[in-house]
């Protein structure tokens, strides 16, 4: 079963309705749990969408409330999401990453982060999801698969994970 590492703007898409929200939820649903994983700063930063969104009044105080209790519930107090660790050495290795492919701070620091996953001892298939167009790219250069749950219907997240699923 392939390991799913998602950035913030995919998996904001649980949380928030917009284009690629029916993608996202099925390459989530997809896979088993933990086998979506994320970081705790990507959960800050949905966080930090969801503020920016009620604040400029594209949220309801009361959606806000549901998507916030909902991230909070799947990825901190369930055991759905596994939360990996960004640690000195993640952001350090990052620096080159930034470099390389013009990614923030925090994009490097993730895909640092993942690169180690998809690495590491017994991995199998693996795949970045993200929305950011930076990040696919980089991702894709550095030799690792990226989802785009704005690129694909339904259908689609169950044919890229169908594909993940045979490499």
């Amino acid at each position: 079963m392939p390991v799913l590492f998602w950035d913030p703007s995919a998996l904001a898409r649980r949380y928030i309705g917009e284009v690629g929200t029916e993608a996202a939820n099925a390459l989530f649903d997809g896979v088993a749990a933990p086998e979506n994983v994320t970081t705790a700063l990507s959960y800050a930063e949905i966080v930090s969408i969801l503020v920016r969104k009620r604040n400029a009044g594209a949220l309801s105080s009361a959606t806000f409330a549901r998507a916030r209790s909902a991230l909070r519930t799947e990825v901190i107090e369930s055991e759905d999401v596994g939360i990996l660790e960004i640690d000195s050495a993640s952001v350090l290795n990052g620096i080159p990453l930034m470099e390389r492919h013009n990614i923030n701070a925090v994009d490097a620091a993730l895909l640092s982060v993942f690169l180690r996953l998809a690495d590491g001892a017994g991995a199998g298939p693996c795949a970045i999801v993200t929305s950011d167009q930076r990040l696919v790219r980089a991702a894709r250069s550095e030799g690792v698969s990226a989802l785009d749950p704005e690129a694909f219907d339904v259908p689609g997240a169950h044919a890229a994970l169908a594909s993940l699923e045979r490499e």
